[in-house]
């Protein structure tokens, strides 16, 4: 059979296997959801729209933006066991008329399924995304996620990116889910619960080889417990009497590493899975990526040159995967010669040559008021935070929030600074005092230095999430707001009988409603970038210091006049609001003080850039390091030196 023949086939083929799975799901989701409440297909649209939106931003950020795409190739892994069904020797990234010409036949590249197509002909559908650093898996998955999205049909499950080095394996999978849902996309917990139990929430966890330090020698550890956990989990997790479908990505060392030993199979791998190699780019794609790249053809002409003419070569074979062919084009976009890579003879070498001149070349593309030294300067300690290195509380911490930067101090210093603050805060009242010549009830203000104390010890361990006033409204909870008006009518009530309607109005508003307010407001921000997670958070810390102040004129009231009320109140006020009231915004408070000069004033903004610029990347609330070998390289670098200037 001629290729031209074979071609036909195996486009006949796939294109029925196409039109099969489409029926299937067609007929699957018809079933569904005749029994679904419609109010569980509206949730999942809801989802789907916001993770859409969170993750196209993302994946424009790995592929440069306007930058053409790779059509990066993968083929099954053959493992012994019980592997998925209908599992296809090979696939590629994009739909074939979607992907850009490159150097490969139009049979060859044509008779390929697309990764859509591949994980739904899956049974179960489980796919575990595999390959050398820097290959492009989280890409391959960022783009099933998006391509499982955008042919959803109603009451299918909605794809959710998760990193997996922040996962703590005290709990389960679907608590994992219920918790990102909660903080991420500010779903309820008992809303995002029946997402979680109705299966309407498909995990796409990125990154299993995270989880664990590497051995000394770097490679990976054969006994990390925590990866070995996570297999252990998504091997009890079901879908009905199915195992339930999900995604993983791991590096392909990291994965045989785990199957080595003596442990059982549910701890070694992913089982009932389609396990996929991503395979390095091919030569004719490497070179035409490069050439879309270069805007001076001249000065790249050499290595463009040289990668035509030795498509097998050693250069070649480097430059084979989506992350270096990436430093290259940045590199180089500016200015420089890339024909001095044909010096760089070993993967090393090169990497370590490329990856000391990129944040130089990032800072000359996205110019932000940042020198280059800088950047790399306030980057280090991010890094080192982010892999956990010398934290003072357990590492790594892949997602870098502002609001839980204060880990990198550790609690007992964030504690101690929040402790400090507070009593010089409330050591103002009596030099106020002194000041105006009032004389205020010792006792009393003791008395409620000693509650506000002992309450904000009590909340200590709760604290860490942010707030967002949103949560004032109080048919959001009928139950807290029940619960507060019968206990505010019950101690106005008592307390108007023992003394007076005056006393009664006091106690009430200085005292019940400020409390109660305060728990309310525990709740996390439902704002996902981190700037807006902050303001939230201050203008929270805000309204709650006002509460108290209310309070606390009404009642000083009874012994002094408005003015000296007012006065008295201010260093009360002040206490609450850095110490009782403080939350995440104290912490924050706290770490900026302990890390004074080591970050840019505006260090929300400088997320931002970074993130802009394609050195970090969006993740949820919070910010990931756009690659894993640019993580580990700024943290073993304290400063640039003289490897990011140009000879």
């Amino acid at each position: 059979m001629e290729e031209d023949d074979r071609a036909e086939v195996r486009n006949s083929v796939y294109g029925d296997l196409h039109d099969s799975t489409v029926i299937q799901a067609q007929q699957v989701n018809v079933h569904r959801n005749e029994a679904m409440p419609r109010r569980w297909i509206t949730w999942a649209e809801e989802l789907a729209r916001q993770v859409r939106d969170v993750e196209e931003a993302a994946w424009r950020r790995l592929l440069g933006d306007d930058h053409p795409r790779i059509d990066l190739r993968y083929r099954l892994v053959e493992e012994a066991g019980r592997p998925a069904r209908n599992a296809r020797e090979a696939g590629r990234m994009l739909a074939f008329e979607s992907a850009r010409p490159s150097g490969l036949p139009e049979p060859q590249a044509s008779g390929l399924p697309d990764i859509w197509m591949y994980f739904t002909s899956l049974r179960p559908r489980r796919l575990v995304i595999t390959g050398p650093a820097g290959s492009g898996k989280t890409v391959l998955a960022l783009e099933l996620l998006l391509a499982l999205i955008e042919k959803r049909r109603p009451g299918s499950p909605v794809p959710v990116r998760i990193p997996l080095a922040d996962w703590d394996t005290r709990t389960s999978l679907d608590e994992l889910l219920i918790d990102h849902l909660h903080r991420v996309y500010d779903w309820r917990r008992r809303r995002a619960r029946q997402m979680v139990e109705h299966r309407l929430v498909l995990p796409v966890l990125d990154g299993l080889d995270e989880m664990d330090e590497p051995l000394p020698t770097g490679r990976p550890d054969p006994n990390a417990s925590r990866a070995r956990y996570v297999l252990e989990e998504l091997n009890r997790h079901q879908h009905g009497r199915e195992p339930g479908a999900l995604v993983l990505t791991v590096r392909d060392d990291g994965y045989a590493a785990l199957a080595r030993g003596e442990q059982p199979d549910q701890k070694r791998r992913l089982l009932d899975a389609a396990r996929v190699a991503v395979e390095p780019v091919l030569a004719p794609d490497a070179l035409a990526y490069l050439t879309d790249r270069a805007t001076d053809r001249a000065r790249w002409q050499p290595l463009l040159d040289h990668l035509a003419a030795r498509p097998d070569g050693p250069l070649a074979q480097r430059l084979s995967t989506p992350w270096r062919l990436c430093l290259v084009a940045t590199v180089y976009a500016a200015d420089g010669n890339p024909g001095e890579l044909l010096r760089q003879r070993r993967p090393r070498k090169l990497d370590e040559f490329l990856l000391s001149r990129y944040i130089r070349a990032v800072t000359t593309l996205h110019p932000g008021g940042h020198d280059h030294t800088d950047v790399h300067r306030w980057l280090h300690p991010l890094a080192r935070h982010a892999r956990g290195d010398g934290d003072a509380d357990d590492g790594p911490h892949a997602v870098l929030a502002l609001h839980e930067l204060w880990r990198m101090e550790g609690a007992r210093k964030i504690f101690g600074t929040r402790i400090t603050a507070s009593l010089i805060a409330y050591m103002l009242l009596p030099w106020v005092s002194t000041a105006f010549g009032l004389t205020p009830n010792a006792v009393g203000f003791t008395g409620a230095l000693i509650l506000g104390g002992v309450l904000a010890w009590k909340e200590y361990p709760q604290d860490m999430d942010p707030r967002t006033l949103r949560y004032l409204v109080p048919w959001r909870y009928p139950g807290p707001a029940a619960a507060l008006l019968v206990v505010t009518a019950a101690v106005g009530g008592a307390t108007w009988l023992a003394l007076d309607f005056r006393w009664a109005v006091s106690v009430a508003v200085g005292m019940v409603l400020p409390a109660a307010f305060a728990t309310v407001l525990r709740r996390p921000s439902d704002v996902a970038a981190s700037r807006q997670i902050m303001r939230q958070e201050f203008t929270t810390i805000a309204v709650s210091a006002l509460l108290v102040s209310v309070g606390g004129v009404a009642i000083l009231s009874h012994w002094y006049i408005l003015g000296d009320s007012l006065i008295i109140a201010i260093p009360v006020t002040l206490y609450s609001a850095v110490f009782s009231f403080g939350g995440a915004g104290s912490r924050y408070l706290a770490f900026r003080y302990r890390t004074r000069g080591r970050f840019p004033l505006r260090l929300g903004a400088f997320l931002d850039w970074a993130a802009e610029a394609g050195l970090l990347r969006r993740s949820g609330s919070g910010f990931e390091f756009r690659h894993r070998e640019l993580r580990d390289w700024l943290a073993d670098h304290a400063t640039a030196g003289r490897a990011g200037e140009r000879g």
